[in-house]
């Protein structure tokens, strides 16, 4: 009768976290502005399914499942909100399944602790507001670390009656690869786990199994030739005298792998946000660990050596392929957690005390992270605010110059004015990604843009420009010289307004040069 009562508990618990978690990012994903990559998303979806699988692979460079599986999504209701909540149910998912994790990677652990820690996590919370792959990829991770243990991980009497979820393993693992190519981080994982702890039979099948998957996977590696083409090769390029050597790459890699787990396991803004803190805490539960080794539970051991082979995968992987960004280690993330609420329980006398004081570092870094981020109530560019606030302002015949075409590409999500966009310095080509497409080299591809707009009626005009991402970046520091100059030299401001992450200007002709500083370093 009590142990009933325990699980009801746990049960209205876990409901209570998963529906809080819901009702705060349905309320944020009504709200907040798209960005960059998530209006890519939306064209990618936004005709044939033919078209979607085509851009997926060619433009996106990505796997094609996933936007696969939004243009359907999308045939049901449209929007934008629609489209963020497949990645708000993902993650909701990911939490509802991730107590019976648990109790299987963790045991002796609160099964409510991963939940907890994944529901108010900034990453977890972030793919949950983004239109991009990476809340589908944390759930499927989700599913095959389950599947995984269910269907390996077993005694002799149970191995027996677990194949049905070995050939849903098969299954899961099949999407996941058409899906997040990343996510066979953990199918190598997984392999070596089986051949490190001499589960002969497990291996044996599990090497049979992988096989099968790998033929059914087989198109994925002429998606992954064609699209890595299209890639800068770093290994070739470090041979060069003048350009980084391999081992320079290897330890960004090194880097980015280790950032991403941090990342995960002690949230915060960026790697490098509070490092000095979160590393001297992560030392401290290391120390724990080797002090305690002969305690270590075998399912916590299993789930740290997963992290390892993971964390050398991905160094590879950011080594060789310099453009991905933390959030492509999606697939680390659970793992990530529970090897740290691992190394709180790993057999010290202390282990209560550690778990209660890691959840609540975890949960205050969180939230804090969390406020920083929402306050503003909208993503880099809050374009919706920019739109409303043209819509207001504008007045006929004054076309509305944007640099550069991303943000004129999200932009056009809100704005239903009676003026032109008119994106600096053209118009977006959806088909092939290509940097230098988006950089001003010359004063007269403005003067193109404007002319193309025949302005008669009025000399006024509006500057949209990024104030955040773009400026940020080293690439674009150029063209933002050449923008600053052209204004300055041609035109004055009558208005200015900045927004999260953009900066708004009227303008109007001059006769003669005034200083006009839009962006200054």
């Amino acid at each position: 009768m009590y142990g009933l009562a325990k699980f009801n508990k746990t049960k209205s618990c876990l409901i209570l976290i998963l529906g809080i978690f819901l009702v705060a990012t349905i309320c944020l994903a009504n709200t907040l502005n798209i960005w960059f990559d998530e209006a890519y998303t939306l064209d990618t979806t936004s005709g044939t399914l033919r078209r979607a699988f085509s851009q997926a692979i060619i433009f996106e460079e990505q796997a094609p499942l996933y936007f696969i599986f939004i243009f359907l999504w999308q045939k049901i209701i449209g929007g934008i909100f629609f489209a963020r909540l497949f990645s708000i149910l993902s993650i909701g998912a990911a939490i509802y399944l991730s107590a019976d994790l648990s109790k299987r990677y963790l045991p002796g652990v609160n099964p409510l602790i991963l939940p907890l820690l994944i529901a108010v996590n900034p990453f977890s919370i972030w793919a949950a507001l983004e239109i991009r792959l990476y809340a589908f990829s944390i759930f499927l991770s989700t599913v095959l670390l389950w599947l995984f243990y269910d269907g390996y991980l077993q005694d002799e009497d149970r191995y027996l009656k677990a194949q049905r979820y070995r050939w849903l393993f098969i299954l899961v693992a099949c999407i996941s690869l058409y899906t997040h190519y990343f996510l066979g981080s953990i199918l190598v994982a997984n392999g070596l786990i089986l051949l490190i702890f001499r589960q002969t039979k497990a291996w044996q099948d599990y090497l049979s199994h992988a096989v099968l998957i790998l033929i059914i996977s087989l198109p994925i590696v002429g998606m992954i030739i064609y699209q890595l083409s299209n890639l800068s090769d770093n290994i070739a390029r470090s041979t060069a005298s003048d350009q980084p050597t391999i081992l320079t790459y290897l330890i960004k890699g090194l880097q980015k792998s280790f950032g991403s787990f941090f990342l995960h396991g002690l949230p915060a803004l960026t790697p490098q946000t509070w490092a000095g803190i979160r590393l001297a805490l992560f030392v401290v539960l290391l120390c724990s660990v080797l002090l305690n080794y002969r305690l270590i539970r075998p399912q916590i051991s299993l789930i740290w050596l997963m992290m390892i082979a993971m964390l050398i995968q991905f160094s590879v992987v950011f080594a060789v392929i310099e453009d991905l960004h933390y959030r492509h280690a999606s697939p680390m993330f659970i793992v990530s957690l529970m090897t740290m609420i691992g190394m709180c329980v790993a057999g010290s006398r202390y282990r209560w005390p550690m778990i209660k004081a890691y959840v609540l570092v975890n949960l205050t870094l969180s939230l804090i992270c969390i406020g920083i981020l929402y306050t503003p109530l909208a993503k880099p560019g809050d374009y919706r605010r920019v739109a409303d606030y043209l819509m207001a302002h504008e007045s006929k015949s004054q076309p509305i110059l944007v640099y550069n075409q991303e943000v004129s590409m999200a932009l056009s999500y809100y704005y239903t004015g009676q003026n032109i966009l008119l994106p600096l310095p053209k118009p977006i080509d959806y088909r092939s990604f290509n940097i230098n497409d988006f950089l001003l080299t010359s004063p007269d591809q403005i003067d193109v843009v404007l002319s193309s707009a025949q302005q008669n009626a009025t000399a006024e005009i509006w500057l949209v420009a990024d104030n955040k991402v773009l400026k940020g970046q080293e690439v674009f520091e150029p063209s933002f010289k050449i923008l600053n100059t052209y204004i300055g030299d041609h035109y004055k401001v009558i208005d200015h307004k900045l927004f999260y992450g953009t900066k708004l200007l009227k303008l109007t002709k001059k006769d003669a040069n005034i200083d006009s500083v839009i962006y200054s370093r």
